[in-house]
C-alpha cells in the first residue's frame, strides 16, 4: 500500500473513531446520566469508548507509519541513487 493511501486510511480511521466516540458519549450520556456531568463511566461506556478510541489510535499510528515510509522513500528515491 502506498504512503498516500495509508495516510488517507489513517485520517479516516482517526476522524471516524473520535467522532463516533464523541457522538456515543453525548447520546448515551444523556440517558445514562441525566442532568449529571460526571466522569464515572459505566462498563458499557468503557467498552464502546475503548473500541472507538482504539480505532482512532490505530488511525494515528497508520498516519505516523505513512509519514515515515514517505520520508524514507523520498530519501531513497531512484534519482538520488542514480546521481551517486
Amino acid at each position: 500500500m502506498s504512503p498516500e493511501k495509508l495516510l488517507k486510511v489513517g485520517v479516516v480511521l482517526a476522524v471516524v473513531g473520535m467522532g463516533m466516540d464523541i457522538v456515543f458519549e453525548m447520546i448515551y450520556g444523556m440517558y445514562a446520566h441525566p442532568g449529571c456531568v460526571c466522569w464515572k463511566l459505566d462498563p458499557v461506556e468503557r467498552i464502546v469508548s475503548g473500541v472507538f478510541i482504539g480505532l482512532a489510535v490505530i488511525g494515528l499510528l497508520l498516519m505516523v507509519i505513512a509519514i515515515v515510509v514517505g520520508l524514507i522513500g523520498r530519501f531513497r528515491s531512484p534519482k538520488a541513487s542514480a546521481e551517486e
